[in-house]
C-alpha cells in the first residue's frame, strides 16, 4: 500500500501510465477506488494519480489533522502534487472532490493545467 508523507498526513495514493498528470479527487463517501473504472483507461496516455483525502479509508492523520474543510483538502492535493512532482496537473474531482478541486486552482492555479 504506497502512502506518502504530506502535511503530517500518511495519504495512501495510486498512480499509473506516463505523461501529463491527471489529478483524481474524490467525494465525501468514497476513497480512490471509485475511479477504478477509468484509472487503466485514462494511463494509457496520461500519469494517474488518485489518492484518499485526509481521514478517508486508507490516509490517517497525526496527529490529528485541523479542521477539515474543502479549503484544506485543496491544500492537501496541492502538497501532494508538488511532493510527487505531478504539477501541474489536469485535477478531476467527483463531489466534494469537486470543491477541493476548485479551492486548489483558486489558490495555486500554477499546480492546476484544467479542471
Amino acid at each position: 500500500m504506497p502512502t506518502i508523507n504530506v502535511r503530517g498526513i500518511d495519504f495512501f495514493y495510486q498512480e499509473s501510465g506516463n505523461g501529463t498528470p491527471i489529478l483524481l479527487i474524490h467525494g465525501a463517501a468514497g476513497d480512490a477506488d471509485v475511479w477504478s473504472s477509468v484509472f487503466g483507461s485514462l494511463a494509457r496516455h496520461h500519469r494517474v494519480i488518485s489518492y484518499d483525502r485526509r481521514a478517508h479509508t486508507r490516509s490517517k492523520a497525526t496527529p490529528p489533522p485541523p479542521a477539515e474543510n474543502y479549503s484544506t483538502h485543496g491544500e492537501d492535493a496541492g502538497a501532494l502534487l508538488r511532493a510527487l512532482a505531478a504539477a501541474p496537473a489536469i485535477v478531476v474531482g467527483w463531489s466534494g472532490g469537486g470543491l477541493a478541486a476548485l479551492h486548489l486552482a483558486s489558490r495555486q492555479p500554477d499546480l492546476v493545467t484544467s479542471l
